[in-house]
């Protein structure tokens, strides 16, 4: 009778101890896996606003670029290699926060194999220099050959690109036949003065022609550019407006700094030779006097469309003569388009 009752009782303990556990457990369950879920999302937010941010100088740099990708790609090939781009060429690290946040303008008419090949080579760079960037690609509309206005496309450029998505803090003024061979050019401002990227280009024998050359591609920050009034927009053709661009900036006394000559290197795409600008050096000996009037101040044009593009965004603009005083200046009223 006793063992019996005593095996009663311990089947009975065993049940009561069994379903303790049981609760016990699942209480203890619900409590911590809350618990735990709500130390994750305390550390994950902790971590967002807490992001550092990325070194001055990028840690995956290696100096020069061996295989440089010359070979235009067709645009399919080149959207679905950096399809991490936001639409309109934009990009931004993940894992930091960039230091600079930097528009890149390049003036352009029927130059797509260039262009293909630009953005093959530009953008795996600026993610390497983990940058906030956008790409704006500036057309010019304009039917005359000889009508090809650079510098009063980086103005439109410049003027549209901050309408849009701005304020960046510097700007990368680029030609679109330019290639980067080492990826210690930075794109950025770093020295806040304005920086000669394209020291030393292949067509010109790896050398600096003149110590006042600032042409092919620079870096200038946002108040700087607006400082200077931009570029000169009465330079129709090719040649004059980097020098006159030179002299606005030193007139303001802003130093020109300049990598040197064995990292600043730029291989220079085979094209036809543009026609020199018969009036660069009359206006050239009138820089100073005019920068105040001509340059952002005076700049007039129309906005044909704004596209966000897969790799890039592009403004399609016609530039008005500096002659014609009926011109006026029409901003991005048109429709964004994403495509």
């Amino acid at each position: 009778m006793r063992r019996f009752l005593r095996g009663r009782l311990s089947f009975r303990c065993f049940i009561y101890l069994a379903i303790c556990s049981v609760i016990g457990n699942y209480f203890l369950f619900r409590f911590f896996n809350q618990d735990f879920s709500a130390v994750v999302c305390k550390m994950e937010k902790a971590s967002s606003r807490v992001r550092g941010a990325c070194p001055l100088i990028p840690p995956g740099l290696q100096g020069r670029i061996q295989d440089l990708n010359l070979k235009p790609l067709e645009w399919n090939q080149l959207e679905s290699s950096y399809s991490s781009l936001s639409p309109g060429g934009s990009w931004e690290p993940e894992h930091c926060k960039a230091r600079f946040k930097v528009g890149v303008l390049v003036p352009f008419r029927d130059r797509e194999e260039h262009l293909k090949v630009f953005l093959n080579n530009l953008h795996p760079l600026l993610m390497k220099q983990e940058l906030a960037y956008t790409i704006f690609v500036v057309e010019d509309a304009a039917s005359h050959p000889h009508q090809f206005n650079r510098a009063a496309l980086f103005n439109a450029g410049f003027l549209e690109a901050n309408a849009l998505s701005g304020p960046y803090d510097c700007f990368v003024f680029h030609d679109v036949d330019l290639i980067p061979e080492n990826d210690h050019i930075l794109y950025s401002c770093p020295t806040e003065q304005p920086r000669h990227l394209s020291v030393a280009v292949s067509t010109l024998n790896y050398r600096l022609p003149y110590k006042e050359l600032f042409g092919g591609v620079c870096a200038i920050m946002t108040h700087h550019f607006t400082l200077v009034n931009g570029f000169s927009n009465r330079f129709l053709g090719w040649g004059g407006e980097d020098d006159d661009l030179y002299t606005r900036l030193r007139a303001h006394n802003l130093t020109i700094s300049r990598h040197p000559l064995s990292v600043g290197r730029y291989t220079m795409l085979p094209h036809r030779k543009a026609k020199p600008n018969p009036e660069r050096f009359r206006l050239l000996n009138t820089s100073l006097p005019r920068h105040e009037k001509d340059g952002l101040s005076s700049i007039k044009y129309d906005v044909l469309s704004v596209q966000r593009k897969p790799l890039f965004t592009l403004f399609k603009v016609q530039i008005h003569s500096p002659a014609n005083p009926a011109s006026t200046i029409i901003h991005s009223n048109q429709t964004v388009n994403n495509n």
